[in-house]
Order: C-alpha cells, then sequence, then structure tokens
C-alpha cells in the first residue's frame, strides 16, 4: 500500500502515467528487507517511476539489488554482518561509541560506493546529517 501511494504521487511529479506494478515487481518489492526502510522504498519506486515509460512498472524497472534472488539476498546479509562486527571491533580496545559511528559509517560508505544519499538512507539519517558527520571525520583526522 506504502509503494502504491509512492508511485502515485511520484508518478503525478514526474508527469508519468504509470498506474502501478505487475506482479513480478510487487514480489520483488515484497520480498526485499528494505534495510533503508521506508526511505528506501521512496528511493526505490522513485527510481522505478523514472524509468518506467510503461503503464505498468514491471521487475527490470527496479534496482538489481532488489531483482537478485532474496536466497543471495540473505545469505549476503549474513556474511555482512559478521563481517562488519569484527571490522567495527577490530583492534587491541573496544573502541568509543564515536569510533564506532565512524567506522560504520565508512563501511555503509564504501559498500554503497560512496552514494552519499544512499548511505544516508541506509543509516536511517538524512543527508545534511551524514555530511556533518563526515564533516567532523575529516576534522578530528
Amino acid at each position: 500500500m506504502l509503494a502504491q501511494q509512492f508511485l502515485q504521487n511520484l508518478a503525478i511529479a514526474q508527469g508519468k502515467t504509470v498506474k502501478g506494478f505487475s506482479e513480478s515487481a510487487l514480489t520483488k518489492l515484497r520480498d526485499y528487507p528494505f534495510p533503508g526502510n521506508v526511505r528506501e522504498l521512496q528511493n526505490v519506486v522513485e527510481r522505478a517511476v523514472a524509468f518506467c515509460s510503461e503503464d505498468w512498472i514491471r521487475a527490470e524497472h527496479l534496482p538489481a539489488r532488489l531483482t537478485t534472488s532474496s536466497d543471495q539476498n540473505i545469505t549476503l546479509q549474513a556474511t555482512d554482518a559478521a563481517g562488519i562486527d569484527a571490522a567495527l571491533l577490530a583492534g587491541p580496545v573496544l573502541p568509543t561509541l564515536d569510533q564506532l559511528q565512524k567506522r560504520y559509517v565508512r563501511k555503509i560508505l564504501d559498500e554503497v560506493d560512496g552514494n552519499k544519499r544512499r548511505a544516508a538512507a541506509l543509516l536511517g539519517i538524512g543527508r545534511r546529517t551524514l555530511y556533518r558527520w563526515l564533516d567532523e571525520d575529516e576534522t578530528d583526522a
């Protein structure tokens, strides 16, 4: 329902005649865990509307991360989580919360190839907050 609402609003804003999602697209949307929560869903729908030149959004209009098999997504997420834990806590002394935050932000930025909009969505923060954190990180260095 939320994706359909985003679609209606974004189609109007973009001047498109997109009416809805195909069954395959809906299946992909339902199967994806959306680690960036509602913001990520909105970004996915916005992208799909932008790339769609038809009346219905199909699976191929969605980002590749949604169209890979759900088994691959689950495996990758479990593996990444274990690696992230190890990387964040690496070192002879347990890191401070500030150090953990900086490491985690850098890890997310690496995962999204430096895409700050996507990183902010995955972190559940606004882009301005991300930029502020990055500026503080550079100031401390």
